[in-house]
């Protein structure tokens, strides 16, 4: 029974050896635990477009994918040793889960979260402001987006398919559309110190790229943004070389200068040349930083 542990529809089985009885039970939740490794497939957008011919507007978006594994902390609720043996100093443990009562624990916890969903979802109806709406959605996403693996282990749990993963993701892909939706109909004003000047150079032309609309100063209406963006370098030697670091934080604020959101680049270029070229390497480096950035992440969402 310790090598091969029995199998049925109604519980986990898992079989642990330890000094004492709660350290044999231990491992073999910690057993239990293992099998209930969560792959979960995550689907990002990282570019969003606007045009219009005429009366007819397209929105086009592209994505990436990203899959992650993770072991879940799992509070195990309902269990029981059916088995025990002593031998040669160790006990041996059969120690068998409850999958059913598991899966309400889990399913608890999924609808606590979808209850911050909902919160989110009628902020979002409540504001005026692209960018607040578009905050309110970001943290929409997030949320489902960290209950995704908790859904997908309820859906194992209970042998069900997976009907509740299936929902949560496509809320979540419902939210990720409306999110860049929502960000194309902001506007922004970009201005800065004299350090940033080059990168705000990238940064507009990163934005209009992507059909964000960029305004020139004042930015009164609602849908605008404005872009306070300051640097900060520091240099240092080292082996003859020069290092140059760059730092630019992105503060992105209402009409009334409110802050909103905001984001950071960090970048280092070094070279034997001086200064003016090791410069010249943080800020390509940050130039890719920029492009390999979504524009929900430029506006720190």
């Amino acid at each position: 029974w310790f090598l091969s542990p029995p199998e049925d529809n109604v519980h986990l089985f898992g079989a642990g050896e330890g000094a004492t009885r709660k350290e044999a039970e231990r491992h073999a939740l910690s057993e239990i635990a293992e099998r209930l490794y969560v792959s979960v497939s995550s689907e990002f957008s990282t570019s969003a477009s606007q045009s219009i011919a005429g009366d007819k507007s397209t929105f086009e978006s592209s994505s990436r994918k990203r899959i992650t594994t993770k072991s879940l902390p799992i509070d195990f609720v309902a269990y029981s040793t059916i088995q025990s043996e002593e031998d040669a100093g160790k006990i041996y443990v059969l120690v068998a889960v409850d999958r059913f009562a598991q899966a309400e624990k889990v399913g608890a916890d999924v609808k606590r979260a979808m209850g911050r969903v909902s919160e989110l979802d009628s902020a979002f109806e409540l504001e005026k402001s692209p960018l607040r709406k578009a905050k309110s959605l970001a943290a929409s996403i997030k949320t489902l987006e960290e209950i995704r693996p908790k859904a997908l282990l309820k859906d194992a749990l209970e042998g069900s398919g997976a009907p509740l993963y299936a929902s949560v993701s496509e809320m979540a892909s419902q939210r990720q559309k409306r999110l860049y939706e929502t960000i194309s109909t902001i506007s922004a004003s970009i201005k800065g110190d004299a350090e940033s000047q080059r990168f705000r150079d990238i940064l507009s032309t990163r934005l209009s790229d992507e059909g964000f609309r960029l305004t020139p100063e004042p930015c009164l209406d609602i849908s605008c943004v404005k872009f306070l963006v300051t640097a900060k370098s520091r240099k240092t030697e080292e082996d003859g070389a020069v290092k140059v670091k760059t730092e630019y934080n992105i503060e992105v604020t209402d009409p009334d200068g409110a802050a909103l959101t905001g984001s950071y680049f960090s970048s280092t270029g070094a070279s034997f040349a001086g200064e003016e070229e090791a410069a010249g390497k943080a800020l390509e480096k940050a130039r890719e930083q920029v492009y390999a950035s979504s524009l929900a992440e430029i506006l720190g969402l």
